[in-house]
């Protein structure tokens, strides 16, 4: 049996998105189409199967008990299609992802030519990879990093406590703190007040370097109580001041491509839309909370409004890649390892794809290496992600170059 239109390399098995998985096979040999569950007992088939029975029956379908499968004609093939896309959003997307890679294979273009791309997109990741490196020993970004790696990253807890009495707060630290780090604390500055495990007398100035924070998530978790905790002050870089010229706050290097107006970013953005929208994916443009350029969130990306122009295309492939490496289960590109879905490791997959599709439609593409560079990314890391980063940006690309010119709405806003 071959799975129906879907190549056993690339892409998942079918399911209906009911309260049971149903799967839809193609029988060559006897001219057959099959729907079946996984479940190994006949009767958990049966009861998977159950849902749909009738309108399976009017299809002309049969359920076969010592297969534990319905089989149909191959002429059903598009009704039962129907059926199943009616219970099941997501096969909307796996039939779009289907009809682009048939698309791209049916063409009369020459294979040597289909693979030319592939050549440039390795040869983009390259340069990037080259540049990144170049980018982190720029004096600018290590200072940069050097500077904000010397402060603690706080609890989940602690991160509530900071984000309800100081929401802009960008990085906080006790007084001891700052001092070794050569900035003083503004007198009359507001204290913020978090858990610290360890005995902390009220109104010290404490020392927040190589606190071990977790402990307070495991406390909370465990629904232990406090006793062994206690309430110190930490304050906000804002409320702060240089000492020396140690001191003093490297300017963030700039990570994010500019509002420059240009029509082929504008094209790109349009149909970059219609695409997401051809997966599903809602696409939105409203005010950042925390001044991010945008954001995924599963079948809904962001763009923050105050971002225009090549800055717009940037982002929506970053999010893009996103969605189809991060979020989408469905997805062919979907990495599902828990051990390479790191914070960093996402970074670096999302930027290197929106690198090298902005790279192939000629966009500017300065600030990825820096935006790398700051999620600590090298060479090595890029090139090990170079297979996943070169499928993923080939399909966007060729999404957008898929999309009709006369069927994409211009962006107003």
């Amino acid at each position: 049996m071959k799975k129906i239109r879907i190549k056993e390399s690339e892409w998942p098995t079918l399911q209906a998105d009911l309260k049971e998985d149903i799967f839809l096979k193609k029988d060559d040999t006897n001219k057959k189409i099959v729907i079946f569950s996984d479940k190994e007992d006949k009767r958990d088939r049966v009861k998977e199967t159950i849902g749909l029975s009738k309108e399976f029956r009017k299809l002309g379908f049969d359920w076969k008990p010592d297969l534990g499968h319905w089989v149909g004609d191959y002429d059903k093939l598009e009704a039962v299609n129907v059926l199943i896309k009616g219970h099941n959003k997501l096969r909307k997307i796996i039939d779009d992802l289907e009809m682009l890679e048939n698309f791209i294979e049916e063409t009369d273009v020459e294979q040597s030519k289909k693979n030319l791309i592939m050549d440039k997109l390795d040869m983009y990741i390259n340069d990037l990879a080259n540049a990144t490196d170049q980018a982190a020993m720029d004096a600018a970004i290590r200072n940069y990093l050097t500077f904000y790696s010397r402060f603690h990253n706080y609890s989940l807890t602690n991160s509530f406590l900071i984000y309800l009495q100081k929401k802009d707060a960008k990085k906080v630290a006790g007084y001891n703190t700052w001092k070794k780090n050569n900035r003083g604390v503004k007198k009359g500055a507001t204290a913020i007040w978090i858990w610290f495990p360890m005995q902390v007398k009220a109104d010290a100035e404490v020392d927040t370097t190589g606190v071990d924070f977790s402990q307070v998530d495991d406390a909370v978790k465990k629904g232990q109580t406090v006793t062994r905790f206690s309430m110190g002050k930490v304050y906000d870089l804002s409320d702060t001041y240089p000492l020396n010229e140690k001191g003093e706050v490297p300017e963030t290097p700039k990570w994010y491509a500019e509002n420059d107006k240009n029509e082929v970013a504008d094209e790109l953005v349009n149909k970059l839309k219609q695409f997401a929208e051809s997966l599903n994916i809602k696409v939105t443009k409203d005010t950042a909370k925390g001044g991010e350029k945008g954001f995924s969130a599963g079948e809904h990306i962001n763009l923050s409004s105050d971002i225009e122009g090549v800055a717009v295309a940037s982002v929506l492939v970053h999010e893009l890649a996103h969605e189809l490496l991060h979020w989408k289960t469905k997805s062919p590109f979907y990495i599902d390892d828990p051990a390479a879905q790191t914070a960093e490791m996402r970074e670096l997959q999302a930027e290197s794809v929106s690198y090298a599709v902005m790279k192939y439609f000629e966009l500017p593409v300065t600030q990825h290496p820096t935006y790398l560079a700051l999620w600590k990314a090298n060479k090595e890391k890029i090139m090990v992600n170079l297979n996943v980063i070169v499928k993923c940006s080939k399909f966007i690309i060729d999404g957008v170059e898929s999309m009709s010119d006369n069927n994409v709405e211009k962006d107003t806003e």
